[in-house]
């Protein structure tokens, strides 16, 4: 009986510490500190940007959603960063109009924002930075705050972080597909805030980086930056997706 007790317990040991990746294990914990923080600090929505975002959501639930007035303004400029209002449209169809409908996306992009910081690190550095990332950003203050907000600081961050580690995931593995998602996921940053625009920028450092580093070829890397531009270019026509809804 002892022995079979013996082979079990070693079953178990063995699946639980050698087959399973600690590292993901580690992550869920952190996925998990930054959700309580998230729970336990919901603010929700504000007197500030949240109303001009939330009457564009009401525009488009209603039907009666217009491409903003030329005229200068918050409130006009407010109405083109469709990557705000759209996701809590959509929520509004799922769960019905509420706060934590309104606030969903957000919330679940202050997440999204932990595993991409994660991811990257990873990649760049190794396991254990990445995990350090990420237990990082799943205690900044500014992000627990604004992840029961409707602004699109947060989701800007988070997309263009998961943008940039698609970017270095296809220039490792020169896999187009990474570049492609990378474009993709930079225009819907660009809808989300205007300034995400710098990401270019920023990705061209990267860039000369993977370069020097000789993680790619000057030709790789052409083939990477013609699939980027081109998903970014039809990913960034759905900007007229609002108003044909």
């Amino acid at each position: 009986m002892r022995d079979i007790q013996i082979r079990i317990w070693q079953k178990l040991r063995r699946f639980y510490l050698l087959d399973i990746d600690r590292s993901k294990a580690i992550l869920l914990i952190i996925i998990g500190i930054a959700l309580a923080l998230r729970l336990i600090y919901f603010v929700g929505m504000g007197p500030r940007d949240d109303i001009a975002y939330i009457s564009n959501v009401k525009s488009l639930y209603s039907g009666h959603f217009n491409l903003p007035e030329a005229k200068s303004g918050w409130s006009s400029a407010l109405g083109f960063r469709m990557m705000v209002y759209l996701p809590v449209y959509i929520c509004w169809k799922l769960f019905g109009i509420s706060e934590p409908a309104s606030c969903f996306y957000f919330f679940m992009m202050s997440l999204v924002h932990v595993v991409a910081g994660y991811g990257l690190g990873r990649v760049l550095y190794g396991r254990s930075e990445g995990l350090i990332a990420a237990f990082l950003l799943a205690l900044v203050p500014m992000d627990v705050v604004f992840s029961s907000q409707i602004m699109p600081d947060l989701p800007q961050a988070a997309i263009s972080g998961a943008a940039i580690l698609f970017f270095v995931l296809g220039s490792r593995k020169k896999n187009m597909a990474a570049f492609a998602g990378c474009g993709a996921l930079l225009a819907l940053s660009i809808m989300t805030k205007e300034f995400s625009v710098i990401y270019i920028v920023i990705l061209g450092f990267f860039a000369m980086a993977e370069i020097l580093n000789r993680e790619i070829t000057y030709s790789e890397l052409g083939r990477g930056m013609t699939v980027i531009a081109a998903a970014t270019f039809l990913v960034g026509s759905l900007f007229w997706l609002p108003y044909i809804i």
